[in-house]
């Protein structure tokens, strides 16, 4: 053991080892090894404010031993600022079962509390009782602690060799009982093998943000991260009816309006059947692949190759293949009413096939690499792998990394319903269902603000590991939400980069909704009450182009309230001052100010009740849009010049609508008529120029 203290921050830290020998029973050991396993403590003294150790593991049995699981850090005494734990504020960041960010009070059982048990799971909310006995909060990312004004943060910071495990457990006053960081391994080690823990780390900081942001940096150091495409791509995903000849007439209707999407994929329903990735006799994929290439766009495709149909000739012909629980049953995996076999991805022969299966599917001519349902080998539980020296995660980031090798250096990998934490650094965009399973179950509370929450945080940490929002823009997207849900689930597309998928649009109407977020603009997003008194995030900052800033506001309430705030770093966050001045103005209020100061209370008429409001911020110093009915960023899709007393203002109508822009000029300019403002209206699709003189 180790004693721990810093920044009032203190705890005796424990390893704990569970495994066993084969033949006998289970064993844990407490810090020490045993005649079976040797256990030896990697430390990393970064500076005061980090302790960031790992575990070394080596069978010295002389046989075979199972190992299934290892924590670096368990404390039973885990304390900070001396103030009871049941007033702690604990904030979840990442979980393996349900990634929407959720924060609570440990010594509340209310509702906030309850989102941080709940899980997620195909079908929707899971939710536990919280109100009596002991209660565990799991997290497999980062999880905060704000105690008092110190902060506190538990990370996991490799994410590669175990399904990792942060977790807080407490009695039913919410007084902390332990608290570990590690997580399981589940794999054979043969005498004389060696195994590491991931890295986990302790950090105590100044405020939330400066843990978010050291743990983002420490988390791209440790991956293999590479840079991302920035911004988002827009897909167009082809979903029903997939022939030949009406992706041909999809193509044209695209083509026509010269939709700016970056890929077409061809959905779910092209193969013969999940696992027999073949195409069928009304698609001939080279040919399909060539049409879209030599439309303008990229082609992509939707796989699925970790789980398979029951009823294919895979399933019937490869059963080596198939995982298997312990006691020989088939894993399954049920997703849209359907329960399917599957795959045991540390197979090495598996992992040729695929290999040659997506290094085929290129040389069709697709670059974007949809891959879906990768989870489902994750959540698996008591299975006994083809190669068992690998750990479930091991075996997973492997083929992952198959896939993407596969696809080369042009190819695009895209993930839906994966598991984030390996994934850092090597899919191109990562998403899983969560958010969407949220939907499901709207109709029993009013779930925005989880999806605010988690949109907020996966376009905060997109700069690092390419999180993106989930929610799908379909033919039926109008029909399925109120318009409070349309607005505020648009607003959140925005604030992740723009729309990252939309399916099945066939008529120009439901096209000019992707005015609002398309094309994508350049944003960093950076939520402004991650950690503040409430559960849910009412205020984002969203950088455009590293020009200016918009603010998203969120009325999570059941009644309208007034948007009044102070125009100073509190709301802002520091990209004002007192020697600048600024133009204010509401996306869908049309409320505007101009040359407004630091410190100035603006104004801007009231927010509906569970909607938003989307805030331009700018400064004065060059023609900027100040209102506008088209793009949410308010100009980002533009370019604007001031030149020889002419302002030129250069776009592209994108969707065949009319829209309208009122430009505000700088400080000390003017038009001929006076006035300190223009404004013009652009109709039809394609690309138009704007000019205007001033003085």
């Amino acid at each position: 053991m180790e004693k721990y203290s810093n920044g009032g921050c203190s705890a005796t830290i424990h390893s704990a080892v569970s495994y066993c020998v084969i033949g006998e029973s289970k064993k844990t050991t407490i810090d020490i090894g045993t005649a079976s396993i040797e256990i030896e403590r990697e430390n990393i003294r970064l500076d005061t404010e980090h302790y960031l150790t790992r575990l070394k593991i080596t069978n010295i049995s002389g046989t075979m031993v199972k190992l299934l699981a290892a924590y670096p850090i368990i404390t039973d005494d885990f304390k900070i600022s001396e103030r009871p734990s049941e007033e702690w504020m604990v904030f979840n960041g990442s979980r393996q079962l349900n990634d929407v960010p959720a924060t609570c009070i440990l010594g509340q059982k209310d509702a906030s509390f309850g989102e941080c048990v709940d899980r997620l799971s195909q079908e929707g909310v899971q939710q536990k009782d919280y109100h009596y006995g002991d209660t565990v909060l799991y997290g497999d990312g980062i999880t905060v602690i704000k105690s008092g004004k110190q902060y506190v943060s538990l990370e996991v910071l490799s994410c590669e060799n175990q399904l990792t495990d942060i977790s807080i457990s407490s009695d039913c006053n919410g007084d902390v009982k332990a608290v570990r960081l590690g997580g399981e391994f589940n794999c054979l080690m043969e005498d004389g093998d060696i195994k590491y823990t991931d890295w986990v780390r302790i950090s105590t900081g100044g405020n939330f943000i400066r843990l978010i942001d050291e743990y983002s940096a420490h988390r791209r150091a440790m991956s293999e991260y590479k840079e991302a495409n920035t911004p988002k791509p827009a897909v167009y995903k082809l979903q029903t009816d997939l022939t030949y000849d009406n992706i041909l007439e999809k193509l044209s209707f695209l083509r026509g309006l010269k939709a700016p999407f970056d890929y077409i994929e061809i959905g779910q329903g092209w193969q013969s059947a999940i696992g027999d990735w073949e195409e069928t006799d009304s698609l001939n994929l080279k040919q399909t692949a060539y049409q879209i290439n030599n439309s303008g766009y990229k082609a992509g495709i939707w796989t699925s190759p970790f789980i398979v149909d029951k009823d294919s000739e895979f399933f019937e012909t490869e059963k080596q293949w198939i995982l298997r629980h312990a006691d020989g049953s088939v894993c399954t995996y049920a997703v849209d009413g359907k329960e399917y076999a599957v795959i045991d991805v540390s197979s090495a022969d598996y992992l040729d096939w695929l290999e040659m299966t997506y290094q085929r599917l290129c040389a069709y001519g697709f670059y974007m690499h949809h891959v879906d349902h990768t989870l489902s080998f994750m959540l698996q539980k008591d299975v006994v792998l083809l190669d068992p020296t690998l750990t479930v995660t091991e075996a997973y980031l492997r083929a992952v990394k198959v896939i993407k090798n596969a696809i080369g250096i042009d190819g695009y990998l895209y993930i839906t319903n994966g598991f984030n934490a390996p994934l850092a650094g090597i899919a191109d965009s990562v998403q899983i269902s969560s958010d969407v399973n949220v939907m499901k179950n709207r109709s029993n509370s009013n779930v925005m603000p989880r999806i605010v929450n988690q949109t907020a945080m996966r376009g905060y940490m997109s700069q690092w590991w390419h999180n993106s929002c989930a929610v799908l823009i379909d033919k039926d997207f109008a029909k399925k939400y109120s318009p409070a849900e349309m607005k505020t689930l648009l607003v959140c597309e925005y604030m992740s980069g723009g729309a990252g998928m939309v399916s099945d649009l066939s008529t120009n109407e439901e096209l000019k909704l992707l005015k609002l977020v398309l094309p994508s603009v350049s944003v960093k997003t950076n939520p402004r009450e991650a950690f503040g008194e409430y559960a849910y995030i009412n205020a984002v900052d969203v950088e455009v182009n590293g020009d200016y800033h918009t603010l998203c506001f969120f009325n999570n309430s059941f009644a309208d309230v007034e948007l009044v705030f102070r125009l100073d770093n509190n709301t802002c966050g520091g990209y004002v001052d007192h020697a600048s001045r600024y133009n204010v103005s509401s996306y869908f209020g049309k409320v505007k100010h101009t040359d407004c100061k630091y410190d100035d209370i603006l104004k801007l008429g009231t927010i509906p009740a569970n909607s938003c409001e989307i805030v331009k911020i700018a400064k004065n110093t060059k023609p900027q849009v100040i209102l506008s009915d088209m793009h949410f960023s308010m100009g980002g899709e533009l370019d604007i010049t001031l030149s020889d007393s002419v302002v030129r203002v250069c776009g592209n109508n994108r969707f065949n609508c009319k829209g309208n822009y009122v430009i505000a000029l700088p400080e000390g300019m003017t038009c001929p008529d006076g006035k300190r403002e223009f404004s013009f209206t652009v109709n039809g699709s394609g690309p138009f120029k704007y000019v205007k003189d001033v003085k």
